[in-house]
């Protein structure tokens, strides 16, 4: 009944949202950051999303009759809804329009590219006959999950796609001849070319489904579509730059499924933070800390538009990328060694003789002022992809970082542990000392995790919270004030 219409739900989605936003240690009142982002890569589903699929199931009952059916007063007045009070359209009527709506989205992403043999042009050609609602990089990150977290779910793709990344199948045969031999693992461990067909993988998903006791799979199968397309819907219509132009763009959300492995590591828990915050686009900015001094009527202790460890230029926004890359602060140069070197070195070799297609993307993307190499270089540190996940024409690759990244439970060829523990790691060490550098006092260390963009602990109005408390263990204070001349670790010069 409450989820009739969306704007019942937005009551109990607004504490949703706060809890979202402490978890990553924003303040309640944060207007900067995407809600929705944030509740996505932290594996909450929206209210809306979640009544709108309880308001199936009951619908799917109703009309069920038997095998699951109710046999009450509700079952009555919907098979028999009023007609004779002048009431043209009542909760039976409007919930049965609101189903066939739904249904006309289902097939959203089963399409095809075809070429028109008068002109030679290209054409997107969409099949109604198999449901495809999700678009690509939600509905593989949905299928990676799913086969991650139950044990009854298989399909050809995953077998494919795991067959193209370990270089044979599970009976040590080589892949199948659909997936292309310099592109696999043996060869050189940069590209899984792997066909996704996505209605097919719906299907499959669908018969891989547990069944709770007095359900019916296709009972299952109903809700999980609905819940599905409403989520699209949601999607669509997010046009906050947090979603519309990152997160979605470079399709972070495939790999959000490495929080749930991040739970084994929780001395990284404070950099896993970080780095979910850099994904959401909520990481502290130099002009968002600059502009909150000069309006409380202080003087900021740096620099604006430039990075206050070294002084150099540095693009709005994308600050969580000049420390990964580029930042020539010797504390930041020997954690990013220390940490990275290898990750960026091996993805630095993948991207080798690729820079035209770099390019190509950035232009047609057309944000800002176009991305560059060093920032498809972050992308893939950080979980992400700069080229879209191809649909059922077979175009589309993974690269092997991003399918090491964590969420896969698949390790990158070369490396010991998941892409994102190198990532967590270098934040949780260079990250407080990037947002102390920012205020013109040391902030709380220890126990408490500071996550300021100001300068006095426990001020009010700032979008990131200072007192924030995610610290475990092996957290050594000195790391941040000690790096000074004699003081630096052995081999950081």
């Amino acid at each position: 009944m409450i989820g009739f219409q969306a704007v019942h739900a937005e009551p109990m989605q607004r504490v949703i949202n706060v809890a979202a936003k402490w978890i990553m240690g924003l303040q309640s009142k944060n207007t900067l950051t995407d809600a929705f982002t944030i509740c996505f890569e932290l594996g909450f589903p929206p209210v809306h999303q979640e009544m709108c699929a309880l308001r199936a199931r009951l619908n799917y009952k109703l009309e069920a009759h038997t095998d699951g059916g109710l046999n009450d007063w509700l079952q009555t007045l919907y098979d028999s809804p009023p007609t004779d009070l002048g009431v043209s359209h009542t909760w039976v009527t409007l919930s049965r329009k609101w189903l066939r709506e739904l249904m006309n989205d289902t097939s959203k992403y089963n399409r095809t590219i075809t070429l028109n043999e008068g002109d030679g042009t290209l054409r997107l050609v969409y099949h109604t006959d198999q449901a495809a609602p999700l678009r690509p990089w939600a509905q593989l990150g949905k299928a990676l999950e799913m086969s991650v977290r139950s044990n009854n779910y298989t399909s050809h793709n995953l077998r494919g796609f795991r067959a193209a990344f370990l270089g044979q199948t599970s009976e040590g045969e080589p892949p199948s001849d659909t997936l292309e031999a310099p592109h696999v693992r043996p060869q050189n461990g940069e590209l899984v070319d792997a066909g996704w067909d996505f209605p097919t993988e719906r299907l499959a998903m669908d018969l891989g489904r547990l069944v709770p006791q007095g359900r019916t799979r296709g009972e299952i199968a109903k809700v999980s579509l609905v819940r599905d397309t409403v989520l699209e819907r949601m999607m669509s219509s997010n046009t906050s730059k947090g979603f519309n132009q990152f997160y979605d763009c470079f399709s972070l959300g495939t790999t959000w499924g490495f929080i749930r492995e991040a739970t084994n590591r929780p001395d990284l828990a404070e950099g896993v933070r970080w780095l979910s915050m850099i994904r959401t686009r909520a990481f502290p900015t130099v002009e968002g800390a600059w502009q909150r001094i000069k309006r409380s009527g202080r003087t900021p202790c740096f620099e604006r538009g430039k990075c206050p460890l070294c002084m150099r230029g540095i693009r709005l926004g994308w600050e969580w990328t000049h420390l990964l890359i580029e930042c020539t602060s010797e504390v930041v140069r020997y954690e990013r060694q220390r940490h990275l070197e290898s990750s960026i070195t091996y993805i630095k070799r993948n991207l080798d003789n690729r820079e035209d297609q770099v390019a190509r993307y950035a232009d047609f993307m057309g944000r800002e002022q176009q991305i560059g190499f060093t920032e498809v270089l972050s992308i893939y540190l950080i979980g992400g992809l700069y080229r879209p996940i191809g649909l059922s024409d077979g175009e589309g690759w993974f690269d092997a970082y991003f399918v090491g990244f964590g969420a896969t439970r698949m390790l990158c060829p070369g490396f010991e542990s998941y892409g994102y523990t190198f990532v967590a790691s270098f934040l949780q060490r260079v990250a407080p000392r990037w947002v102390a550098c920012l205020g013109e006092e040391p902030l709380i260390f220890g126990d408490e995790a500071d996550t300021a963009e100001t300068l006095s602990v426990g001020s009010e109005g700032h979008p990131v919270d200072q007192r924030h408390n995610w610290f475990t263990e092996g957290y050594d204070p000195g790391l941040l004030w000690g790096y000074v001349g004699s003081n630096l670790p052995t081999g950081a010069e």
